[in-house]
């Protein structure tokens, strides 16, 4: 009994050393020559002529055509008369400010100018009051200087007749004793003009005289009033109460009743809801590619749309988060901004979506083209195809160009009509035996 259970155990140890055996066998290089020697199956495409459209992957966002930001200007919000999501027509008001304290400052900057024009044009007719008195006086001083060389002339003349004891021939006949009287009475009359020409001097100097300086002045105080109401004007304009500039949504309030805005913050933003177009950045190493007019794509879960490119920004713009792209997109600085005319638009496209797009570029004609899959790259990132020739793949290094639908330009290493194997196993090398089991 003991010998039977033996020679059966001695038996399975020998099958199972048979077994191992073969295992051994069929993984050995006797295995890889058996399948070299029917190749290893693969499957092949000819390379074909004809054209790649090139295209584009953008991102796109909605954006409304007519978009207004409303911004803070200091004053208090006295009322709110919308809230966000309210349609409103052009015109409609939309906040009212308390800017009581700005119209008290205009009443008093308008005040201040009309003063300032009063008191030069005051200024300007008492300066000619004050010439005209002058001039007047000064007639009556000439005047009077006049008549008083008459006089002293006039008493010269008598005096040397007087002397000579002649009669003066000018005069009537006088006697010795008259000439005394005479001489006398004129040498008052000149003691007279004396008195009258200091008086007149006298009030004459005291005219006050207004000088060009003293016009400028107030030139000066009607300009600075005059600018004081400029500005204040420009802030009642800015300060004005917020109205729509066009029929659309209110999409955004940030503020409310009874506080008080700042300068520069947006409060209110208005948008045309049903007059959309896309928004896209075109990063600075694709700008060259992009041209007015070309086609989008937009293919999105929501729908698919199509447009086409109705300008584009001569200005880049820096910034990595413009239009609310976030952190979605890697965008970089220099970007150019590109808007889109969406020509099929419906209601489920919404202001901000966010929606992959293609921009369809020129299309590269005439080329010769493989499937994707069938290139392979080296360890120097070089690209390369292997191309079967009577049952033997070849390693084959190509020139590529652009890619587009799962295919790509080969601009030199092929010619039409060779096959190219596509998805190569990892096992496959130059000049393997390969067995063609599909293709196209």
């Amino acid at each position: 009994m003991i010998f039977r259970r033996t020679s059966s155990s001695l038996f399975i140890v020998i099958i199972i050393v048979i077994l191992g055996a073969t295992i051994v066998f069929l993984s050995s290089g006797v295995l890889s020559k058996i399948r070299s020697s029917s190749g290893i199956s693969v499957k092949v495409s000819k390379v074909s002529a004809g054209n790649i459209q090139n295209n584009l992957d953008v991102k796109v966002i909605i954006k409304s055509q007519n978009y207004k930001e409303y911004y803070g200007n200091q004053l208090r919000v006295k009322k709110i008369y919308v809230e966000r999501g309210d349609y409103v027509e052009k015109g409609q008001k939309l906040i009212v400010f308390d800017n009581n304290d700005m119209l008290s400052q205009y009443t008093q900057a308008q005040i201040q100018l009309e003063n300032a024009i009063l008191q030069k044009n005051q200024m300007v007719i008492s300066s000619e009051n004050f010439r005209k008195q002058k001039q007047n006086i000064q007639d009556e001083i000439d005047r009077i200087k006049e008549a008083q060389e008459d006089n002293e002339s006039f008493v010269a003349e008598l005096e040397e007749s007087f002397e000579d004891s002649k009669i003066l021939s000018s005069k009537s006949s006088l006697t010795i004793s008259d000439y005394s009287d005479e001489i006398d009475k004129l040498v008052k009359e000149g003691e007279e003009f004396k008195k009258v020409l200091s008086e007149l001097e006298r009030q004459r100097d005291a005219i006050p005289e207004i000088t060009d300086d003293q016009i400028k002045l107030l030139d000066n105080s009607i300009t600075l009033a005059e600018n004081n109401l400029k500005n204040i004007q420009e802030k009642l304009d800015m300060y004005k109460d917020v109205e729509a500039d066009f029929n659309g949504v209110v999409t955004d309030i940030n503020i409310n009743e009874g506080s008080y805005s700042q300068p520069g913050s947006i409060i209110l933003i208005l948008q045309d809801t049903q007059n959309i177009k896309g928004i896209s950045l075109i990063s600075q190493q694709n700008i060259s590619k992009v041209k007015v007019g070309q086609e989008v794509v937009i293919n999105d879960p929501i729908g698919m749309y199509t447009g086409k490119i109705s300008q584009i920004s001569e200005l880049a713009i820096n910034s990595s988060d413009y239009l609310n792209f976030g952190n979605s997109v890697d965008f970089k600085d220099n970007s150019l901004m590109a808007e889109i005319e969406i020509l099929n638009p419906n209601d489920r496209l919404k202001i901000d979506f966010d929606l992959d797009g293609k921009i369809l570029l020129e299309d590269t004609k005439d080329i010769l083209k493989v499937p994707i899959e069938s290139v392979l790259y080296d360890e120097k990132n070089l690209p390369y195809v292997f191309v079967v020739k009577d049952g033997v793949a070849y390693k084959n290094y190509i020139v590529t160009g652009g890619v587009s639908n799962n295919y790509i330009q080969v601009v030199e290493g092929l010619n039409v009509s060779e096959n190219v194997i596509v998805n190569p196993p990892k096992e496959l090398t130059d000049k393997t035996k390969v067995k063609v089991v599909g293709g196209k």
